[in-house]
């Protein structure tokens, strides 16, 4: 609903640092395309780092923006701004309303 009917996406291989594969989710905007999830296999060391034997114990990572269509469907032109925690400019979404 907040990209509207005819949108486009692509699901694409993607480099993220802890999971092997990963891919990403896109979406096309008035920006052009945007990532708005990630995904992957967790990566054997990052287990091992932790204690866990690698052998025994496997994972999948993912992850979805919502930062990034609030973005989108308030037509933000910075995505920081969602992060500095200044009410006066929070308050003018109808979720704090």
């Amino acid at each position: 609903e907040v990209f509207g009917s005819d949108v486009k996406m692509r699901l694409r291989p993607s480099y993220f640092p802890f999971v092997e594969p990963g891919a990403e989710v896109d979406v096309y905007g008035p920006k052009g395309w945007l990532e708005i999830g990630g995904c992957g296999m967790i990566h054997p060391n990052v287990f091992e780092s932790v204690g866990y034997d690698s052998d025994t114990y496997t994972g999948y990572a993912f992850g979805f923006g919502l930062d990034r269509m609030a973005m989108q469907l308030y037509k933000l032109p910075d995505l920081r701004q969602l992060f500095e925690g200044d009410y006066h400019y929070h308050s003018q979404f109808p979720i704090y309303q």
